[in-house]
């Protein structure tokens, strides 16, 4: 995971970094990174990944958002996360390839055509074996994951309710930077989380769905970079040329006693 995938975000309809103020669903996709490979010689293609992470063990925490809107922060809300081993769900959506401009999978030779074409492309390809690939998945709750997570009642957009700024609920848009505060103050630089999902494989002009292929289990450690605990999305030189931006760090966080 890294600031600009799961903070920030990526505009399925640009490729360029999400605008602070459409966030939406379906505009901006957040999320992390995969690595992987082909496990023999010959390429596959996935499509559909939908793939449910989870942590080693009920994770929980309180924090405390600032907003800067002038020279001092001000306190914009504080809540607590309720115990849940649920971390995210990861699949695979239009938009993915935003994060890779370079990335071409049969595309058309006209730029402007082809960079549509990446826009659309939900489709994950893994060369043959050495090759590893990398490709990005979107992140999103999962079902229910609000009602475990967070107080009766605030299971909505996390700030001032505005979807458009940000569609999630509080715990889910702080879970990644909790986390990553929580095992880098442990000494380490990855998330052990255990995934479980399915996807189609495609290879050659055999198709194996995702009903017939089944669910797989993989221990997925997530790497985070020391950005991702500062958390901080905004604007600068807004109106009147004035910053204004979200804020919480590590000191922000709290966790209960081990």
């Amino acid at each position: 995971m890294a600031e600009e995938h799961t903070v920030r975000g990526w505009d399925v309809t640009t490729g360029a970094s999400c605008d602070t103020f459409q966030q939406q669903t379906g505009r901006c996709v957040k999320g992390a990174v995969v690595y992987g490979k082909a496990p023999g010689r010959r390429s596959l293609l996935f499509r559909d990944l939908v793939y449910d992470a989870f942590f080693d063990a009920p994770f929980e925490y309180s924090a405390t958002m600032r907003v800067h809107a002038g020279p001092l922060p001000i306190k914009f809300a504080s809540f607590a996360c309720r115990p849940s081993d649920k971390f995210a769900r990861l699949r695979s959506v239009p938009g993915m390839w935003a994060f890779a401009p370079g990335h071409n999978h049969s595309y058309s030779p006209d730029p402007a055509v082809a960079q549509r074409q990446r826009l659309a492309d939900s489709t994950v390809v893994l060369e043959g074996r050495p090759t590893e690939g990398a490709f990005f998945l979107a992140a999103e709750p999962q079902p229910g994951q609000a009602n475990e997570t967070d107080p009766p009642g605030r299971t909505g957009p996390c700030v001032l309710g505005l979807k458009d700024v940000d569609p999630f609920d509080c715990c889910f848009t702080t879970r990644f930077t909790a986390a990553a505060c929580y095992y880098q103050a442990r000494g380490e630089d990855s998330i052990p989380i255990t995934a479980s999902g399915n996807a189609t494989l495609v290879v050659d002009d055999w198709e194996l769905p995702a009903a017939n292929f089944g669910a797989t289990i993989a221990r997925v450690p997530i790497g985070f970079t020391s950005a991702l605990t500062d958390f901080r999305v905004g604007i600068n030189g807004g109106p009147l040329g004035r910053q204004f931006f979200l804020e919480f760090t590590c000191e922000d966080i709290a966790f209960p006693p081990a």
